[in-house]
């Protein structure tokens, strides 16, 4: 089972990606999905996934979503993730 679910994390990890290198073909019409789209990652890495430097590999999607999106709820969501990130130790 442990197997199973740690799969599903590296599945969805790289199914996120794939998704952000089809909508970058039209950057500037996907902006705000590809701001989201890091935002999860940044999420899903730095709270979940926790490879070697999970926070700071997490953070820097995080920053990047923040360069990105104009979507004021996920701007929001983007600053709680990152002051729950950086009060990790």
């Amino acid at each position: 089972v442990a197997i199973f679910i740690r799969f599903n994390r590296i599945y969805i990890y790289f199914k996120i990606y794939y998704n952000i290198l089809c909508l970058e073909k039209d950057f500037y019409k996907n902006k705000n999905e590809i701001g989201y789209l890091y935002y999860l990652l940044g999420y899903y890495t730095g709270m979940f996934y926790h490879p070697a430097n999970g926070k700071d590999i997490g953070l820097s999607f995080l920053k990047k979503a923040l360069t990105i999106t104009n979507d004021d709820t996920v701007l929001k969501e983007i600053m709680v993730t990152i002051t729950m990130l950086e009060g990790y130790p």
